[in-house]
């Protein structure tokens, strides 16, 4: 995907931004909310593949492009950790 900045200025505001972007709330959160630890490295990418899944509705290519990652990376990963749709 490739994009254009049209604003002037230092700030780049919500409506100049594609509507898949202004609605991704980011990545999950770091802590691990039943214990307060903080995860493996391996847990927050599990998380984030997970996030990027629903938030695309498991659209694989969105998700690999989003991921900077190929489709057999992402198969990959998907069968490591299990993933499943909600």
């Amino acid at each position: 995907m490739k994009s254009a900045v049209l604003e002037r200025g230092a700030m780049i505001s919500g409506p100049s931004l594609p509507e898949d972007i202004r609605e991704f709330s980011g990545p999950p959160d770091l802590a691990d909310e039943e214990e307060g630890e903080i995860p493996s490295l391996k847990e927050i990418e599990r998380r984030h593949i997970l996030h990027v899944l629903n938030h695309t509705d498991w659209h694989k290519g969105q998700a690999c492009e989003i991921l900077g990652i190929s489709r057999p990376k992402l198969q990959r990963h998907i069968q490591e950790f299990g993933l499943t749709p909600d």
